[in-house]
């Protein structure tokens, strides 16, 4: 029988944790080889399913095995994490089927008895696993929450901080959830209705999005059984938070907008979508392979408005000054808001130390407001959840610069945060099946 679908897991895994490669760009790559869209979806929940819960996943190895946790091979570690999240989290798979799969993997390794010890830990799981999870209950709050649902300790302070006991947990269960598959529609070349009307004629269901104009939510399929209308350039693979923040700066037709830090390109592009190919948009990153990228894009979607360049944001360019009537400045940050989609986020990046961040996000976003003409709009977006990343840079680049003032946003976006009146949002992930986002519209004064 065929187990490859484990075997790339494994590998995904593995090199996930031990080579500090992306899980996104890994699963893509990883189902490109699979032809059965069961097996597609199985390798992504699989992958996404162990991140997100892997301190859970690791508490349960350590009590069950007779070996030193930190003394088990790194692929047969992964196994067992596979196993294990399989037989606690996925009903539709019979935890016999969990167990004989992962010791036939086992079987692979050079050291023969390995299986015996996949065989041990997992069989030993099933009998003890009502033990277990109830010895989770009985920890103290802070510890149980951070391994129910497998975030640091120091994450979990950092909620406490900014958030009520209850919105934790609800943060916590939100950002360990699927994202939907949300897709952005290329308006100069098909109309929403039309796209979602080509999606019906394959067989795939789909539904708009509630807040974007362009978006629709893909409900029963995956990106590879559409790849030939993404090709065609129809559409683009975008989250419904993102196409958000460029529908609030909504440029007029004929505009010049400048994308700061543009890669990979979804809010620039959308942008030139809008303006119906006139104008300009020109979308700046500091890396020539994602400035490649968006080129690609731009080819694709046969975008004819857009121009690229590589540029580092958080230096002056003097030929920018004054020259643009919108800038979009979705800086660099935490990534906080979007664990749900790179879960490995909550385990590599160090939340309590963002002073480096914090000090990019705001010059880049000094320097958009060098740019922008008298009476320009911007938007300052990031896809995090914590207040020192968004509001805080907000009201210290409004101190520091007294010729800019918040813009209040539309009524339409009330539902997400009644912060709107005050020109910015606040996108909670454990709200309206939305990405954590900070999204905060400027407006350049006369003065």
């Amino acid at each position: 029988m065929d187990y490859k679908y484990r075997k790339y897991s494994i590998d995904i895994l593995y090199k996930v944790n031990n080579k500090k490669a992306y899980s996104n760009i890994l699963i893509k790559e990883y189902m490109n080889r699979l032809t059965n869209i069961k097996d597609r979806n199985l390798l992504n929940i699989t992958v996404n399913g162990v991140l997100e819960n892997k301190i859970y996943l690791d508490w349960i190895i350590k009590k069950l095995s007779k070996t030193k946790f930190s003394k088990i091979s790194k692929k047969v570690l992964e196994n067992l994490r596979i196993g294990i999240y399989q037989i606690e989290f996925l009903d539709n798979i019979n935890p016999k089927t969990v167990v004989f799969e992962s010791v036939e993997e086992a079987k692979k390794e050079k050291n023969k008895h390995l299986h015996k010890f996949v065989n041990g830990v997992l069989r030993s799981y099933i009998r003890r696993r009502d033990e277990l999870n109830n010895e989770i209950k009985k920890l103290e709050k802070e510890k149980y929450l951070s391994i129910k649902y497998s975030y640091p300790l120091s994450f979990i302070n950092k909620l406490k901080k900014e958030f009520e006991d209850e919105k934790v947990k609800e943060i916590l269960i939100s950002l360990n959830q699927r994202p939907s598959f949300t897709i952005r529609t290329n308006t100069t070349l098909i109309n929403r209705e039309e796209l979602m009307k080509k999606l019906d004629e394959k067989g795939v269901k789909s539904k708009k999005t509630e807040f974007s104009k362009f978006g629709i939510k893909i409900l029963n399929s995956d990106f590879l059984s559409i790849k030939n209308i993404y090709d065609n350039g129809l559409f683009s693979v975008q989250g419904e938070s993102s196409m958000i923040s460029s529908e609030i700066l909504s440029p007029k037709l004929n505009s010049k907008v400048l994308d700061l830090c543009s890669a990979p390109g979804g809010k620039g592009l959308h942008l030139a979508e809008m303006m119906n190919n006139t104008g300009t948009v020109e979308c700046r990153d500091i890396y020539i392979n994602k400035v490649n990228t968006i080129e690609n894009h731009i080819k694709r979607l046969k975008i004819k408005n857009a121009r690229t360049k590589v540029e580092d944001a958080s230096k002056v360019n003097k030929d920018n000054l004054n020259k643009y009537d919108y800038c979009i400045v979705d800086v660099p940050c935490s990534n906080s808001g979007t664990i749900r989609k790179k879960p490995e986020i909550k385990y590599k990046t160090d939340f309590n130390n963002l002073t480096e961040l914090r000090d990019k996000q705001l010059k880049i976003l000094e320097n958009a407001g060098e740019y922008l003409k008298p009476e320009g709009i911007m938007i300052y977006s990031t896809c995090s959840i914590f207040k020192e990343e968004n509001l805080d840079i907000i009201n210290r680049f409004l101190q520091l610069n007294k010729n800019f003032i918040l813009d209040e946003i539309d009524e339409r976006y009330s539902e997400i945060d009644d912060n709107y009146k005050k020109g910015y949002l606040n996108i909670s992930p454990n709200r309206n099946d939305l990405d954590g986002f900070f999204i905060a519209k400027i407006k350049k004064t006369k003065i």
